[in-house]
């Protein structure tokens, strides 16, 4: 099941350095952590997001603690946190302080006994982005009791009952957006805590997909029964609390808006009218007035600092650079998040973020990024962060990247260290696109089409460099906005599309 309201968004400072934080609560868990980080790790070794793992131990006797600090360690270029609560803080609590000590935009809890099996992460994790909330649910349980069987529906039940929603499952371990987690945390820390915030979050109007997958029950050793006189307590104070929040909705329900009248036909405007005035205006067609519409909602779109300038100076090339990004496009098409290399002002960025599920991109000018925060629509918002690609990895991982009009401005001296560093980004299926112009087009181009370039490329030396990277290496001509498998010396643009990495 999906909800169909529109995904929230997260407001300005709040951090969020990386996809996801996963989050691992112990009590006494010395034998389990880390194989459970072994298998968190297996899980996101296919998937291109970012992500920290945060191990909590929760007052344990044991050993975990000291476990957890030797994988850390053994294992430096592991994104491992340890914290350590002073005493026996419970799962819900650990949960919600866990939300302000993660750097990840979503969150998830992954249970410290390495009970769920890394298939089960991977699908949940996968559908990162798609909704403010993923939720599991299991409709088998082999080696389940019937009582307890009972007792877990029957609970979904009384919920669903009290809060008006339907669910498949309350109990399981849901993916948030972590600043969720921070904004409507639960006030009781007990069994009950996901309920109360599957149901806050649910009634604020978070959008949401149910997803069911095959379970892997455990026995609890002796004593661990989760029916006790504390969860009670809990449950029931969960019930009370989402009874309390339907009865409000149902006696203070938001006030509706006003009736709106419809809209007056005005007069056809002359040709000198000024942009603030057409609001009133009507086109002589019908099927043009969302143009207008458009416009009085959100402004006229503003073109980007370098686009702004070939519009003025020579319009046929942004023709040539929006069908550059086109290529990208399909190339790159559904890749999971994708990486962008010296975006400039990114305006043909938006272009293969409408093919892929996630773009990032990045440029090493403070000012090109500045400039496309400013002018980012909401509709077709990615990330966008300062990073000179010469200085290091960009963090995170990717199963897509793409620099067009960059490798010509960087010294030869300095290419592979540009390039091994985007390859390090990349996960082990991921693709590089490589384009600048050719260096025979050189003796033809004008002026400022040649400021900067360094290091343009034949479609052999374009080859060479990849081939040190990647098994398999095309080269695609470009004339004009045509791309074809040409003769290149005689083509104006190189692309190079290169995949299967030779360290994976």
């Amino acid at each position: 099941m999906t909800t169909p309201a529109r995904q929230w968004s997260t407001p300005d400072g709040i951090r969020e350095e990386l996809d996801l934080t996963l989050f691992i609560p112990c009590l006494n868990e010395e034998k389990c952590v880390v194989p459970t980080i072994e298998t968190v790790r297996a899980a996101m070794d296919g998937l291109a997001y970012s992500y920290e793992i945060l191990v909590t131990d929760d007052g344990s006797r044991d050993r975990t603690a000291n476990v957890v600090e030797e994988y850390i360690q053994a294992n430096p270029g592991v994104s491992v946190r340890l914290h350590r609560n002073p005493g026996n803080s419970g799962l819900a609590r650990s949960f919600v302080d866990a939300s302000f000590r993660g750097r990840g935009r979503y969150l998830r809890l992954i249970c410290g006994d390495n009970v769920e099996p890394k298939e089960s992460m991977a699908a949940i994790l996968g559908r990162l982005g798609q909704a403010d909330i993923i939720i599991p649910y299991y409709p088998v349980v082999p080696g389940k009791s019937a009582s307890r069987l009972f007792i877990s529906s029957f609970y979904t039940r009384i919920v669903n009952l009290l809060s008006g929603h339907r669910l498949h499952y309350y109990n399981g371990h849901p993916l948030y957006r972590r600043y969720d987690v921070m904004r409507w945390a639960s006030y009781n820390y007990g069994f009950g805590f996901q309920a109360d915030l599957l149901t806050t979050l649910l009634d604020e109007g978070a959008m949401h997909q149910e997803l069911a997958l095959a379970a892997v029950h455990r026995e609890k050793g002796r004593g661990t029964s989760s029916v006790n006189l504390r969860n009670f307590l809990s449950v029931t104070s969960s019930l009370l609390e989402i009874t309390s929040r339907r009865l409000k909705r149902y006696f203070y329900p938001p006030k509706p808006a006003g009736p709106v009248a419809p809209p007056a036909v005005p007069a056809p405007l002359p040709p000198s009218a000024p942009l603030h005035i057409m609001n009133d205006a009507t086109t002589r067609e019908p099927q043009y007035q969302h143009s207008l519409e458009l416009v009085k909602e959100s402004g006229p779109a503003s073109l980007g600092l370098m686009t702004n300038q070939a519009w003025h100076d020579d319009p046929r090339h942004l023709v040539f650079t929006l069908s550059r990004y086109k290529f990208v496009a399909k190339m790159l098409a559904d890749r999971a998040h994708v990486l962008e290399v010296g975006c400039g002002d990114a305006f043909g960025t938006r272009i293969v973020a409408q093919s892929v599920k996630r773009l990032t991109a990045t440029d090493f000018d403070p000012v090109f990024v500045a400039d496309v925060t400013r002018r980012m629509d909401p509709q077709w918002r990615f990330e966008c962060k300062a990073h000179d690609m010469l200085s290091g990895p960009f963090p995170g991982r990717y199963d897509g990247a793409y620099a067009l009009d960059v490798i010509e401005h960087i010294e030869p001296k300095d290419e592979q260290n540009f390039v091994s560093n985007i390859v390090k980004s990349l996960t082990r299926e991921g693709v590089l696109l490589l384009g600048c112009p050719s260096l025979q087009s050189q003796a033809y181009a004008s002026p400022p089409s040649k400021a900067g370039h360094v290091n343009c490329k034949t479609g052999d030396t374009m080859r060479t460099l990849l081939s040190q990277y990647f098994h398999n290496v095309f080269i695609f001509s470009m004339n004009d906005e045509v791309v074809h498998t040409g003769y290149t010396p005689m083509a104006h643009y190189l692309i190079g599309v290169a995949c299967t990495r030779k360290d994976a």
